[in-house]
């Protein structure tokens, strides 16, 4: 009987498969994907519905988070802002705003209003403070205000 030299499976190279970590991974990652396909006969049948995109998934979120239905949030968002009016463009949205201790929705705002509005804290007060500032018919250039002295 002839002496049969052992070979390896994978890459038919002397020794054992064992004396090549590399094959044996291959080999497993190979019968792994042969199991699953044998237990999942539609692994490679084409989907029936599209995939979201992330927009629709954050706008899902949104709308769970804010106990409204996502059209309902879609058709807010896309009017315009109850502060300042401007429009919404095809690459621009208004902001669905809510209020933070109550979780209520309040209405749509801009990326401007919604970013003044936390500069201020969402503090009702320091908005009053700076509408009385803004229409105040002050002029400080000839004669400074007092402060502190």
């Amino acid at each position: 009987m002839p002496n049969k030299e052992r070979v390896c499976p994978e890459c038919n190279e002397p020794g054992y498969l064992k004396d090549h970590p590399k094959c044996a991974r291959q080999r497993a990652t190979r019968r792994a994907r042969d199991n699953y396909r044998a237990k999942h006969p539609d692994w490679n049948k084409p989907r029936t519905k599209k995939p979201k995109s992330h927009t629709e998934y954050l706008r899902e979120v949104a709308a769970r988070e804010l106990g409204v239905a996502v059209d309902r949030l879609t058709k807010l968002m896309e009017a315009p802002c109850e502060v300042c009016g401007s429009e919404v463009t095809e690459r621009r949205h208004n902001s669905v705003y809510a209020r933070k201790d109550t979780g209520a929705v309040v209405g749509t705002i801009c990326k401007k209003c919604v970013t003044a509005a936390g500069m201020l804290g969402h503090d009702l007060e320091r908005v009053r403070a700076l509408l009385a500032l803004l229409t105040s018919g002050n002029d400080y250039r000839e004669a400074p205000p007092n402060v502190g002295r």
